[in-house]
């Protein structure tokens, strides 16, 4: 019967797959027709297969003709939905059947998606602004897609309730598909500081500092749309020659010249850290600044507290510690000691050794960009550590009288660096020729006694190249001869003998240890026996309160010494060698005796009884004197 009527066949209208159209016969049932009278040898076989491939032919034109109506049928909907949204009295979203659904009566002005580079501890965040709608929404990716955070978040900033049709995880997913589709991509630099662009070192800032601080941010999202960092615009002669005199009576609040001019050369090599990183001068020690008097580590954060950062707590959870110390560059990366036990403390060690921050990620690592600079009152391995250069500052290294000046005067420091940096920017020849020649006669102010360790050699260079070089930059500023001579003692031709000292303690540690004990126990019997110190008994004694002596008091019974923190700082101080140094030799030696009264101090507790039997408990050193008398006699 079908051969019958071929010539039904030879009509193009078999597009198999395609389906009914007004147009065409039900193409399915065709196929099925031409295959049955294929397998029931009905008909003209040849004939049939030539018009199947005819039809398979035509299938294969429609289909890429249905390819392009639907791709043009996409671009045509979003069009239309782009038009129904403008008109629409509030946020829409596109529904599953192409149905434009208002879920919200406010519209969305701006949607930016934050990524941050490099990405630590941060997600990508998501800034969506609301018409006639001041504080925007910020959001994490995580936030993004939950769907109940998603539509509370917006119900919350717009004030009116999302409208949750066909359930609260369907406007939720359409919402973030909305977000995910017309956000503007928007990449934070983490820190600015000193760049290389096209072999042209510059030295760049971001938003008044050279790292993105990032908590600042979400509480004033309008500065995550800010331009790129750019360049400083070159201040003028009489600019620099202001922040120089404003920057040198902020250093006059130290009183001690050495601390001064130390202090003010290691504030030019933190400016310079990643710079000088990238020219193969990575210094590779830190420095650790230690007092007792707390008004001594007030006036320290001061000065090394640049763009208003506080000093990170090292008692910081590992994550938010690691992720505090690789946010800041090109300044003092500023550590404040604690006494609770903390493994950050090994994390810095370690960058300093590697030059890299360990991430949150495995393998993930991010390079050091700042020269660290420990703030502590406590006595812990920092102040030990052959990575870290010791320095002690007392009351007496302070002037008292223009410490009042210190936090007017701190603000002045970024706009000094600023004159300083573009000063280096093009100087930068004559900044590598001071440091190799300072490098290479480094060993000229090491003693023969006393060697310094590599590190510290190579610190000692790169340190008196950074003063000729600052010194340099101050009189290509023509200041007045006045001036010129203050700075001259900020950046003198030698090295700060303070800071010898502390070099040669930092590459001999061991070494020294029985010499300054021999040193401090033959100082400390001479002035028990000359009366210098007020000897008391631990028992039957009088406790003398709120009352001054001209004298230190010593406590004692029949096996130890007791020494209260002032006597022990006074013989550390004859013995020219800093209170953690002498502690250190003690230990090791012997000396020190008692159970410590926490991990991050020598002090034992004692308890201390006058003659009507009432206790004080005292935090003092505790000495084996059997084993002092023996050292006393000693050579050093």
């Amino acid at each position: 019967m079908f051969s019958n009527n071929a010539d039904q066949y030879s009509q193009p209208y078999y597009n198999y797959g395609v389906g009914n159209s007004p147009t065409t016969p039900n193409n399915s049932e065709q196929a099925l027709m031409h295959l049955y009278n294929i397998s029931s040898g009905q008909g003209n076989t040849n004939a049939l297969l030539l018009d199947i491939a005819q039809s398979l032919k035509n299938l294969y034109v429609t289909m890429g003709t249905n390819q392009v109506l639907k791709e043009q049928s996409v671009i045509e909907r979003e069009e239309a939905f782009s038009r129904i949204e403008e008109t629409a009295q509030g946020l829409c979203v596109n529904g599953k059947t192409n149905f434009p659904h208002v879920v919200c009566p406010v519209h969305i002005d701006m949607i930016f998606r934050i990524k941050m580079d490099p990405l630590y501890q941060l997600e990508n965040y998501y800034i969506i602004y609301f018409t006639n709608i001041d504080k925007p929404l910020i959001l994490s990716l995580k936030d993004i897609n939950n769907p109940d955070t998603l539509c509370d978040a917006v119900s919350a900033t717009t004030g009116h309730q999302v409208k949750r049709f066909g359930g609260e995880r369907k406007v939720g997913r359409l919402l973030r598909n909305y977000i995910n589709s017309r956000a503007k991509e928007i990449s934070v630099p983490f820190y600015a500081g000193w760049k290389n662009a096209d072999g042209i070192w510059t030295f760049i800032m971001l938003n008044g500092s050279t790292h993105g601080r990032i908590y600042s941010k979400l509480t004033n999202p309008a500065k995550f749309t800010n331009r790129e960092a750019t360049t400083i615009e070159l201040p003028s002669a009489t600019t620099n020659l202001t922040m120089v005199q404003q920057v040198t009576r902020l250093m006059d609040c130290i009183a001690s010249p050495d601390i001064r001019s130390i202090l003010f050369t290691w504030i030019h090599a933190a400016a310079l850290y990643s710079l000088l990183n990238e020219l193969g001068y990575t210094i590779p020690l830190g420095i650790c600044l230690y007092s007792a008097d707390p008004q001594v580590m007030r006036a320290l954060e001061a000065v090394m507290s640049w763009y208003g950062d506080i000093p990170i707590p090292l008692e910081l959870p590992a994550k938010d510690f690691r992720f505090q110390i690789i946010a800041r560059k090109d300044q003092p990366v500023l550590v404040r000691d604690s006494a609770v036990k903390s493994g950050n403390s090994e994390i810095l060690l370690n960058a300093l050794e590697t030059g890299a921050i360990p991430g949150d990620r495995s393998g993930t690592s991010y390079p050091l960009q700042a020269l660290p600079t420990i703030i502590t009152s406590q006595l812990s391995n920092f102040c030990f550590s052959p990575q870290f250069i010791l320095l002690e500052i007392s009351s007496d290294d302070l002037e008292n009288n223009s410490l009042a000046q210190l936090t007017q005067l701190q603000k002045y420091l970024p706009d000094y660096i600023q004159c300083y940096s573009h000063y280096v920017e093009s100087h930068i020849e004559q900044l590598c020729w001071d440091i190799d020649m300072a490098v290479n006669s480094a060993h000229a102010y090491c003693p023969d006694d006393c060697p310094l360790s590599q590190d510290a050699l190579f610190t000692l260079g790169i340190f008196n190249g950074i003063q000729q070089f600052v010194w340099e930059f101050h009189k290509d500023l023509a200041p007045t001869n006045e001036l010129l001579t203050k700075l001259r003692t900020l950046s003198p031709k030698e090295p700060p003998k303070a800071f010898l000292d502390a070099l040669i303690q930092n590459s001999a540690y061991q070494d020294s240890s029985t010499a300054i004990a021999s040193q401090f126990c033959s100082i400390a019997s001479s002035w028990i026996t000359n009366g210098s110190f007020e000897m008391r008994n631990c028992r039957n004694e009088r406790i003398a309160k709120a009352k001054l002596f001209n004298k230190g008091i010593i406590y004692l019974d029949s096996d130890y010494y007791y020494f209260p923190r002032s006597a022990f700082t006074a013989v550390c101080r004859a013995t020219d060698n800093s209170s953690p140094t002498v502690l250190k030799a003690l230990e090791s030696t012997g000396i020190l005796s008692g159970a410590k009264a926490n991990n991050y101090t020598f002090l034992t507790r004692k308890t201390i009884i006058d003659k009507d039997g009432h206790p004080e408990v005292k935090n003092l050193y505790k000495l084996d004197q059997e084993t002092m008398n023996e050292f006393s006699h000693s050579e050093f």
